[in-house]
């Protein structure tokens, strides 16, 4: 039995690994009406495929007092096995969820992770780019009826970008006989010196050369997020809304970045549109 698992496993990547070459992963864009370790679970079947366009409003770099609007696809296929564990693929991002019990999961991800360039903001001209790198996340929920726990730690394998942990809980439902999915979150993140130095730290080079002080933190919390979602189902067709306001704590609001040109509280909206495809 387990032989023939794996084998059906290995198969399984063989097709996943497929289907990320033939695809454009640009940026690692998650699959928010799929992202639960208790996704599809009131739809039968083995095959899930999630497809469709994410318009967001998002800051031009983390902490910026400034965004822009940029479209993004929306792709994810999953397969869930016999015991309820997922394996999935989207675009620029794959993992697995493991579900230990009707209340419990662990998650193993990895997915592609946005640099940083003057382009994205006249004001970053000076500042050392950051190149896209590739995170690892592992992470553990648990479920009591409608409300979520989670615990993860994320890693940059990519360019020693550092390592970002988070905790955070939250509602979820479904209204009107499941035509709508309301989602309330919160979490709070912290990071190592390296993570900050890299995303928020000005190094004595930058600073020689820019406006900008020096500033190298070290460990500590990084932000405080509130976030409301709301999903609304035509059979397949699906409308994704998302609102979301992420607080900077601690060192991270005392870089340089966000108390010139940034702010201490950011936020980002979002609606997409997908089709769910499953048997």
């Amino acid at each position: 039995m387990w032989q023939s698992g794996a084998i059906q496993l290995r198969n399984l990547y063989k097709v996943l690994f497929l289907a990320a070459l033939v695809s454009t992963p640009a940026v690692a864009q998650s699959n928010r009406s799929a992202s639960s370790p208790w996704s599809y679970s009131d739809l039968e079947g083995r095959w899930f495929l999630d497809a469709g366009l994410e318009v967001e409003n998002e800051p031009t770099f983390p902490g910026s007092d400034d965004s822009e609007i940029e479209p993004f696809p929306e792709f994810q296929i999953t397969w869930r096995g016999a015991r309820g564990h997922q394996y999935y693929l989207g675009l620029g991002e794959l993992g697995a969820k493991f579900r230990l019990s009707s209340s419990s999961a662990f998650v193993l991800s990895g997915g592609l992770e946005d640099g940083r360039d003057a382009e994205e903001d006249e004001r970053l001209a000076g500042l050392d780019e950051i190149e896209d790198g590739f995170d690892l996340a592992l992470s553990y929920w648990r479920r009591w009826g409608p409300w979520l726990a989670a615990a993860q730690v994320q890693t940059d394998v990519g360019n020693d970008k550092g390592t970002v942990w988070f905790l955070g809980g939250g509602y979820e439902r479904d209204l009107a006989e499941g035509r709508y999915r309301l989602r309330l979150g919160v979490d709070l993140s912290g990071a190592d010196a390296q993570h900050l130095r890299t995303e928020l730290g000005i190094t004595s080079a930058e600073a020689a050369r820019t406006d900008f002080q020096e500033y190298q933190p070290g460990s500590g919390l990084k932000t405080l997020t509130l976030g409301v979602e709301l999903d609304r189902w035509w059979g397949r067709w699906g409308l994704l809304l998302s609102l979301e306001a992420e607080r900077y704590l601690d060192a991270a609001k005392e870089s340089p970045l966000i108390q010139t040109i940034g702010s201490e509280t950011t936020v980002e909206a979002s609606v997409g549109f997908v089709y769910r495809w499953w048997r």
